[in-house]
């Protein structure tokens, strides 16, 4: 049992550390959106703006081979 014991020791730590790695992920990329000006002005152009309204529109067609095609 102890090769038990040590998978799910092993398995929890790689859990831990991949949620460290994500919120350490998420805070970079924060600081960046507020210290940023080119970063933040890249993720307006991406986004765009919210004084625009703007909502995202994904149009379905199909195409001559019968597949459904994202527009």
């Amino acid at each position: 049992m102890p090769s038990v014991r040590l998978g799910v020791g092993l398995l929890a730590g790689l859990a831990a550390g991949g949620a460290v790695v994500l919120l350490s992920y998420c805070v970079y990329l924060d600081w960046r959106r507020h210290r940023d000006p080119a970063f933040r002005r890249r993720l307006q152009d991406i986004m765009g703006s919210s004084k625009e309204g703007r909502t995202t529109r994904i149009f379905f067609s199909r195409g001559a081979d019968g597949k459904t095609l994202f527009n």
